[in-house]
């Protein structure tokens, strides 16, 4: 029978990772908007470096990334996490300060206590209690990838990892994500959906008109909502031509683990005031899509005039933030393609470009 591992008083590194979670809190990291994203790396790099972390500094396409390297022993381990945030808004949803953390009802709040910086705060914090266990060294090799990217897509992480496989080879890695159920049961999942997101703009003129006009000049935002109600229909299936041909179908075992899964629609209801589900799904379809079905999302439909009030104006210009969450075997670059195709056959090929 294996000896129980006995604990240090975890008291000291929760309380500290406390502290280094505020200081990156603090640093406005949206890589949206190219915001205080080296400020961001050097917190982290300081960090890494005061527990021993030697790191290495790379330039990426938006913002630096960062490998660090710790520790001696038989296996190595690598993680991954970023330090970049999404971006704030919409400001009248928070009920603390957004860049400062705040501690309401025993919960951490503040853009990036979750996803990511509070997850690689502790992280660290666990390093830490690892070393005390330890004689203040590492029993292992740890290997660190941070990056500054990934809210905008990660493009700079493909081209770094071709380049510096050998420095990321490890025995096992640990990803980002992970998450606590309600009842307190810890997640691990073991494949995610990709994702590819898209801009989809128009523009009718170089500057607003009076909407007077709009009886002989085409609206943005009708020709932007007109391609988007042509994106999928009222059950949430993609009526692009061609975007299923390439799904993987879930495989016996797939679906065989889908009916283990406790059912998500209480959480979601609970934590985010869900009112209802697409399609009317029940607890196995709900489990069934969140896992195995590809999605369209609209993200944002931006333009014209929204403050109180009326203003007769017909918009210049108008966009609207799309993502694709894509299961196995699609191929982003192909389901742009389709889409575009999709969007010619509407007739929308003169005045809607895709970024």
């Amino acid at each position: 029978m294996a000896t129980p591992i006995a604990l240090p008083d975890l008291t000291p590194f929760i309380e500290a990772g406390k502290r280094d979670l505020a200081a990156l809190v603090a640093l406005e990291s949206v890589s949206a908007q190219g915001r205080m994203l080296p400020e961001t790396a050097d917190a982290v790099t300081t960090l890494l470096e005061a527990e021993g972390f030697s790191v290495q500094r790379f330039s990426g396409q938006v913002a630096p990334i960062l490998l660090a390297e710790a520790g001696e022993g038989p296996r190595t381990l690598l993680i991954y996490n970023h330090y970049d945030v999404q971006p704030e808004t919409p400001l009248e949803l928070w009920n603390t300060p957004l860049f400062v953390l705040t501690e309401v009802d025993g919960r951490l709040y503040g853009r990036g206590a979750c996803d990511d910086k509070g997850e690689l705060t502790v992280r660290l914090a666990a390093v830490r209690a690892l070393k005390a266990m330890h004689g203040g060294t590492l029993p292992l090799k740890i290997k660190w990838l941070i990056e500054g990217e990934e809210e905008v897509g990660s493009p700079s992480v493909a081209g770094f990892v071709e380049e510096h496989a050998q420095q990321l080879s490890a025995d096992g890695c640990w990803w980002e994500f992970g998450s606590v159920s309600d009842t307190g049961r810890p997640v691990v999942s073991l494949g995610l959906k990709g994702v590819a997101c898209l801009e989809l703009r128009c523009a009718v003129a170089d500057s607003d008109l009076h909407s007077a006009l709009g009886a002989v000049i085409d609206n943005p935002l009708y020709r932007l909502s007109r391609a988007i109600a042509s994106l999928r229909d009222d059950t949430g299936r993609v009526t692009i031509p061609g975007f299923y041909d390439a799904v993987r179908s879930p495989s016996e075992a797939d679906l065989q683990a889908i009916q283990s899964l406790p059912d998500a629609r209480g959480p979601l209801q609970q934590s985010y005031g869900v009112r209802g589900f697409l399609n009317n799904a029940d607890a196995h379809e709900v489990n069934r899509r969140s896992n195995f079905e590809p999605a369209l999302n609209v993200n944002g439909l931006h333009g014209g005039y929204g403050d109180a009030g009326s203003k007769t104006v017909l918009p210049a210009s108008g966009f609207a933030k799309i993502d694709f969450r894509l299961v196995p075997d699609q191929d982003p670059a192909e389901v742009v393609r389709l889409l575009r195709a999709h969007l010619d056959a509407q007739g929308l090929s003169s005045t809607l470009a895709i970024e």
